[in-house]
């Protein structure tokens, strides 16, 4: 596959930047000999409310933690988990902290798409500073209210506390688009007020988070039974199924589940309760029975859709590589399944299920549009197939933001994930063989083959650097800051690419040969490179004389290096350039 990283459009050079600024702290458990847990492969995606993907972003799992990269992904190639239930948490400055949890099945990974919310968000979040002395209320413009009592704080550790207390609180409204990615848990699991396992269906819900002004977490003085009183915003097309009194449940970030605290009453719109502390509070109606919702989504092509976000009443379904979902709901309630609020644009026709009984089954089947394919297969630096995961993401014209899709592989390493047709440019993120690449495409066709995608765990690399002497530059510059350094042989052309690139810029060179020797630049047919730099200056350009030596050609996995020199088109030249790059799988064009 040829990645010719110049990018002309504003939007590839906002991805460039993004893909580089992201660093991960991973370190993966080893598999468990605790017969109460499992390994699992655990990835996915976090964005914000407007669907944004969202870079550096803190995921937990047990003492592991991974930092989302610039397209808001995530993964964990085999951490440990409790074989009942595991709880995932998601946090960033600014943000709203949220709590996941999931059941893992043996041999299956998992896959989360997670959203969280702003602590200045105009519609959902709110947020006040008052006296700990004086009865104050926060009054959010969802409805919410949040009232407290003079002196009915204590610290994290039980002492009194007198002083300023900062409260922030976050409306979880489920008829919002994106629901399920923003609710604690995710899957509907509750406990009530006798400890049993119950489904539940959700009304409305309240994040609620007090601080004294360092930041540190207060609480309210349960021992003196201080309480606060909890007006929750039902919305308007639930307000009638709503019932006049409903459990009032709280969020156990140790269980992984809400369970059932006390009772709340439907007063002018809103539920009212007490709560003796704070946490993520809701009103849910419990169901002690379970169905299931299955489905699969195809193309007017007739082709499985992996990768689609189906919701499921309030949870959410992801297709898997054969387009096929499937969710557990509660019994009693009839539910909307459906792709909302399009797919890239295009309006599907949702389903409206009736009320299940316990064991109760429902099939939705949903045929969307034919988009542009892309597919490929995963390799390691042999060239043999592994298994991993894929992820591409673009900018989409309909959404206004970037958006993703993406899927596991087959066990032979090939996918196939469809994107808008009007995606002219993407990222390509790949996971397996112990490490993740990152590849520019440029999908001009449909459907599109990126062939290979080489997973070769990273080995260390010598210098790689060059310097610019010439207008734009007033003084010499130097550029040797680069974080991906790939090169892969052509079998079909008996050429070698190699592509260079990291914060302050790319460099990409084509070689028509396969060893080490001298290769004069020419045209671009020939042998030629390609530059591209946006800091602090931006410069694209190709060299137009000069010459590049290959000083080591290694087998795949090993290294190629060299070195060059030239004048580009506009006269820079080109001094001191040194090249050691990792030799991926081979391609055949």
């Amino acid at each position: 596959m040829k990645k010719i990283l110049l990018f002309f459009i504003a939007l590839t050079i906002t991805s460039f930047v993004l893909i580089t600024s992201c660093k991960k702290e991973r370190k993966d458990d080893p598999i468990p000999s605790d017969p109460t847990k499992t390994a699992i492969v655990l990835s996915g995606n976090v964005i914000d409310v407007n669907q944004s993907p969202m870079s550096g972003v803190t995921v937990k799992v047990g003492g592991i933690q991974v930092i989302t990269e610039f397209d808001g992904s995530f993964y964990f190639k085999s951490v440990t988990v409790p074989k009942e239930r595991f709880i995932v948490e998601f946090s960033k400055t600014g943000y709203f902290s949220l709590s996941r949890s999931a059941v893992p099945t043996i041999g299956v990974p998992v896959d989360m798409e997670v959203g969280l919310i702003s602590e200045t968000d105009f519609n959902y979040a709110g947020s006040k500073s008052f006296s700990s002395t004086t009865t104050d209320s926060l009054e959010m413009i969802s409805g919410c209210v949040v009232s407290f009592l003079p002196n009915s704080f204590v610290t994290e550790a039980g002492a009194p506390y007198s002083g300023t207390v900062n409260v922030k609180a976050a409306y979880l409204d489920p008829t919002m688009t994106n629901f399920p990615m923003f609710i604690f848990g995710g899957d509907l699991y509750g406990k009530d007020n006798a400890g049993n396992d119950v489904m539940l269906n959700p009304f409305t819900g309240l994040n609620v988070i007090i601080t004294d002004p360092s930041g540190n977490k207060l609480q309210l003085d349960e021992a003196n039974t201080k309480k606060a009183t909890v007006k929750m915003q039902i919305p308007n097309t639930l307000l009638a199924a709503a019932p006049i009194s409903i459990d009032l449940l709280e969020y156990n970030p140790i269980m992984g589940v809400s369970q059932s605290s006390g009772t709340a009453n439907k007063t002018g719109g809103k539920y009212m309760g007490q709560v003796g502390h704070f946490s993520f509070w809701s009103c849910q109606e419990a169901s002690s029975g379970i169905a299931t919702i299955t489905g699969r989504v195809t193309n007017s092509d007739t082709l499985p859709v992996p990768g689609v976000n189906v919701r499921v009443g309030h949870t959410m379904a992801k297709t898997d590589i054969n387009g096929y979902y499937s969710a557990k709901v509660p019994t009693g309630v009839s539910m909307i399944i459906g792709i909302f609020p399009t797919y890239y644009g295009t309006f599907i026709s949702p389903n409206t299920c009736a009320a299940l009984s316990n064991n109760g089954t429902y099939t939705a089947d949903f045929i969307v549009p034919a988009l542009k394919k892309v597919y490929g297969r995963l390799v390691n630096c042999s060239g043999a197939p592994v298994s991993g995961k894929v992820s591409i993401d673009w900018y989409s014209f309909t959404a206004y933001t970037n958006v993703h899709a993406s899927c596991f592989t087959q066990t032979d390493g090939t996918f196939e994930l469809f994107i808008e047709s009007s995606a002219s440019t993407a990222n390509l993120h790949a996971w397996g063989n112990n490490t993740d690449s990152i590849y520019y495409i440029y999908p001009s066709t449909s459907p599109y083959n990126v062939f290979d995608i080489s997973l070769c765990p990273p080995i260390a690399t010598g210098i790689n650097q060059l310097t610019l002497t010439g207008a734009p530059f007033t003084n010499p510059y130097t550029v040797n800051t680069f974080d991906t350094k790939n090169g892969y042989k052509v079998t079909s052309a008996n050429h070698t690419y190699i592509d260079i690139f990291g914060p302050m810029g790319s460099i990409y060179i084509g070689i028509n040969g396969t060893s080490v020797g001298t290769y004069a630049i020419g045209a671009k047919s020939v042998t030629n490179m390609s530059l591209y730099f946006s800091n602090p200056i931006t410069f694209n350009d190709t060299l137009q004389s000069g010459s590049i030596i290959i000083t080591k050609y290694s087998q795949v996995g090993g290294l190629i290096e060299g070195t060059y020199t030239g004048t580009t088109g506009t006269g820079v030249q080109i001094t001191n350039g040194k090249f050691s790059v990792i030799r991926t799988a081979d391609q055949a064009k």
